[in-house]
């Protein structure tokens, strides 16, 4: 092995090969190996005090060391970050995973950093590695890595979501010395690169697990676009007969040739040997990526399916003069899979439905640095709601991911990040065609994968960037459609043992330039009732769809509809976000769905709430379409699927969300009428609301059913039983009811706290003793508003300045007056409002209260993606039995108000 001294005096040879490695997007190594860790040795690696990590020995042929602690960090970009000598004292600490985008793509901060970060660390590795071969193996790095060690340039990798190894044996020193390794990281737009634009943060660093990995000169290769080296497949010959046929690709890093022993064992779970069979193999001198290649029968195979994901593990071993050269354990799932337009997806010779969801890899406060024991969270939550199917939208997962789909039994969808438009440029293309290759090399092994997808809403924007309803440039669209011949061609010769796939939006631009019929299936993103249309239209489009491309099986690849949990509504409507629209939708879409013969299969969007830079709604910068909240919360409405899709018998009171609600008195000066609901897959079920009996329902043909139940001031026990297979199944749980009396007027004005989400028809609540009602017209009496229009922020708009985003969505739009018919007494009001045009001319209104006090508002934003939260306080007495009257008066545009919360005003001298 060559020293660092002898590699300084070569300087002209170093030279040559940075350039020529700086030009070379290096191949990867994959992680295929089991998550028991076969092949992995010393996983306790030492880590001294000063930060560098020793190294332990190890007798593995393949010794691989974790190297995710003690590393310095620092965020942007500068020369000489690999340079021994640079000073990083000042650095901060950090482990990996990591991302520098945790936190501010979500702050009111314009933007959020896409740029260069810089990772640092030390490691000393024993003599005893000096004749094995050394390797750096990313997991993922977002989206250009730049790998140096001990101040020499060892590789780069372009793409954000594909693993990738360094081989950096000609770098390193072992014995005493540590070693340097540094890495450049970049996340910045890169016009050669995708994704381009995506609807999710760009997360930048390294974001999931790095390996050190030591070889013999003759092993399994590492340089096969980051896989393990190894391809097995498998034909079905007959029910009680199937042929594993298996592939290593195996370099012989030595200048002499090299007799090599190919051992390939299947084992079953238990560890019995199943079947095993050798082949020889010569390897010259200096070979890389050598084929050898063998079959073998597999007598009475266990068929592996979402419902018994059994995996046999097949042990590959290299042999070199009767020693182990190299060792890697791949598990093995048998199984068939075949496609039906007419008829849709058949596993095993039975057809299947595909019940699916999508799942992004972020989470709250973590972005997308998650561990593996957070993938495997997040794939247990999903196989538990009754899925037998997930999208990885928009990218290729963590290994853990897939490791995850096969042990539980979830078919995936996987797909490259080609989102929204395309770079028409030769490199733009050779990157996404590696991308590609990475994807299915890495993860042609796992059983679980049944397609590759292409791309998704390529037509959703123009070559210029821009977001639009129809293609108008045909030039262009000529080229997108070149570029889906070519990746969809590349998938068919990489696998042909699997699908190909593209999602689409609702655009005629698809089928008009050509590209519906490229692939064997067609997704469809399918939002009627939420950004367009009405829930109604979903089934219309599904059978045109059949009608159009008989040719193609159909998947709903998306559909959803945002929610907030602290917003509900008795009177849900379209983009209002509240719990029960999102209910309502996915209740119609079920119940639809379950009329749909030739429908192959559907994918929720999405599994848990997301991050979406630059989105409004109730939450600014996340997608809240999600069963689960961004930090992994259940919505009420995963337990809708959960009565649909699972077999575990269950009743769930799907009202957990509005569990404090406040509303004027009834008659008897309770909350009458209120809606109490129930998923259930378990038959007739019976509701007692505070021991009263609401008496015994049958679910709808989606599990659902709802009551209407009066709810008493204070706490409210609600309970729901059933019989299923003779044994009692309960739920229980606790609503608070705020009741406020049927006239204002009987409120003690010294306890007056009365707040109103204006412009809405929701009620929200974040906590605390503050509910804010849902709006409505002036009622003799109560209160509300005289004159304006109800209006909603456009979705992209995202709100600063305020803990209370929900607030605003809705508006009130140039209101007369807002009345309020409250006891005698002196009152603070609190009128707050945002600019909702934007950009606009500055707004100017006038806000008086009962002729007292006045405020003059001037509101504007020049911000095209963003506007602020603003304030104006007033003080008012209220006399004569006249209540407070607020009147709005325009100066130059109209008013517009989001919210009043009027209060006590206890300081006497204001």
């Amino acid at each position: 092995m060559m020293k660092r001294s002898e590699l300084h005096i070569q300087s002209a040879f170093v030279t040559f090969l940075a350039i020529f490695l700086l030009n070379f997007n290096v191949i990867a190594s994959g992680s295929n190996v089991n998550s028991s860790g076969a092949n992995t040795a010393g996983a306790g690696s030492n880590t001294e005090a000063s930060g560098t990590q020793v190294i332990p020995s190890s007798e593995n042929a393949r010794a691989v060391f974790n190297l995710n602690r003690s590393w310095l960090f620092h965020k942007g970009g500068f020369e000489f970050g690999y340079n021994d000598k640079f000073n990083d004292a000042a650095w901060e600490k950090i482990e990996l995973p990591h991302t520098w985008n945790a936190s501010d793509p979500f702050d009111d901060d314009d933007g959020y950093y896409r740029g260069t970060g810089w990772y640092r660390k030390r490691i000393i590795i024993p003599e005893q590695y000096s004749d094995r071969q050394c390797w750096l193996r990313f997991e993922g790095a977002n989206q250009v890595a730049d790998v140096y060690v001990n101040g020499m340039f060892a590789g780069r990798h372009k793409g954000g979501y594909t693993a990738f190894s360094v081989d950096i044996t000609p770098f390193i020193e072992t014995g005493d010395t540590p070693n340097l390794i540094a890495v450049s990281v970049s996340n910045a737009h890169d016009p050669y690169i995708p994704p381009l634009s995506v609807g999710y943060a760009l997360y930048g660093g390294i974001y999931r697990d790095l390996d050190l990995v030591f070889t013999m000169p003759v092993h399994f290769s590492l340089s096969d676009h980051g896989s393990c080296g190894i391809r097995q497949s498998t034909t079905v010959v007959n029910g009680d007969l199937t042929v594993l046929h298996a592939r290593a690709r195996v370099t012989n890093h030595t200048e002499k040739n090299v007799k090599t022993q190919l051992q390939v064992a299947l084992k079953d779970p238990s560890g019995r040997l199943v079947n095993r069979k050798d082949t020889l193999l010569l390897l010259p001198g200096g070979a890389d990526g050598m084929n050898a290649s063998l079959s073998m029968e597999v007598p009475d195979p266990v068929l592996w399916s979402p419902d018994n994901p059994f995996l046999y593990d097949v042990e590959y071993t290299l042999l070199v003069d009767g020693k182990i050269a190299d060792y890697q354990q791949v598990p093995l799932g048998i199984r068939s899979i075949a496609l039906d337009p007419q008829k849709g997806f058949f596993l095993n010779g039975e057809k299947l439905f595909l019940r699916g969801t999508n799942r992004h890899q972020d989470f709250q406060g973590k972005g997308s640095a998650l561990t593996n024991e957070d993938h495997v969270r997040d794939l247990k939550i999903i196989k538990e709601m009754g899925c037998n199917f997930v999208r990885l939208a928009h990218y290729p997962q963590d290994p853990a991911v897939l490791h995850a789909c096969d042990s539980l039994g979830l078919l995936v969808w996987e797909e490259i990040p080609l989102v929204n438009y395309i770079t028409t440029d030769p490199a733009f293309y050779e990157n996404t065609k590696e991308m590609l290759r990475e994807m299915i090399r890495q993860h042609y092994n796992h059983p679980s994968v049944i397609t590759w997808g292409s791309m998704n809403e390529i037509f959703l924007w123009g070559k210029n960037a821009r977001r639009m309803r129809t293609q108008e440039d045909p030039v262009y669209a000529g080229q997108v459609r070149q570029l889906a011949l070519l990746l969809d061609s590349t998938i068919r010769a990489e696998d042909a043992t699997r699908f190909t796939a593209m999602a689409v939006h609702g655009s005629s631009d698809y089928a008009r330039y050509g590209l519906t019929g490229i692939s064997d299936i067609l997704g469809l993103n399918v939002y009627s009732g939420w950004y367009s249309g009405e829930l109604k239209h979903f089934s219309g489009t599904i059978r045109k769809a059949h009608e159009r491309y008989p040719d193609q099986a159909i998947i709903v690849s998306e559909y959803g509809a945002g929610s907030d949990s602290e917003v509900n509504s008795n009177t849900p409507e379209r983009f209002d976000f509240s719990v029960q629209y999102q209910q309502l939708y996915h209740e119609s879409y079920l119940g639809q769905m379950k009329e749909m013969d030739k429908l192959t299969g559907a994918a929720i969007w999405n599994q848990f709430d997301f991050s979406q830079p630059w989105t409004g709604g109730t939450i600014p910068h996340v997608n809240q379409k999600g069963m689960y909240t961004w930090d992994r919360r259940p919505k009420d409405v995963y337990y809708l699927y959960k009565a649909n899709y699972s077999k575990e018998p269950f009743v769930r009171i799907a009202s957990r969300e509005w569990n404090v609600r406040a509303e004027r008195a009834g008659k008897k000066g309770n909350l009458e009428m209120q809606p109490v609901k129930v998923y259930t897959n378990a038959g007739r079920v019976k509701l007692w609301v505070n021991g009263k009996s609401y008496g015994t329902k049958g679910p709808d043909i989606t599990g659902t059913i709802t009551w209407n139940a009066v709810l008493h001031p204070g706490e409210n026990q609600v309970i729901a039983q059933a019989i299923k297979s003779k044994k009692n199944i309960a739920d229980t749980m606790q609503i608070s009811a705020i009741v406020l009396p049927s006239q204002l007027v009987l409120i003690n004005p010294q306890e007056v706290d009365l707040a109103i989400n204006c412009g809405s028809n929701v009620q929200y609540y974040a906590g605390g003793n503050t509910v804010w009602l849902a709006d409505q017209p002036y009622v003799p009496g109560g209160f509300g508003y005289v004159g304006g229009e109800k209006m909603m922020l456009q979705k992209d708009i995202a709100l600063k300045g305020t803990g209370d985003p929900a607030l605003f969505f809705q508006y009130l739009f140039n209101p007369e007056s807002y009345h309020f018919d409250l006891p005698d007494g002196k009152y603070l009001v609190h009128v707050t409002f945002a600019e909702p045009d934007l950009p606009g001319e500055q707004r100017v209104f006038e806000i008086t209260c009962n002729d007292q006090s006045k405020v003059r508002c001037e509101v504007s934003s020049r911000d095209p993606l963003s506007t602020s939260a603003q304030q104006a306080v007033l003080n008012v007495t209220a006399s004569g039995g006249k209540g407070i009257d607020i009147r709005f008066g325009a100066i130059s545009g109209e008013p517009v108000i989001s919210a009043i919360r009027v209060t006590a005003n206890s300081n006497e001298s204001l």
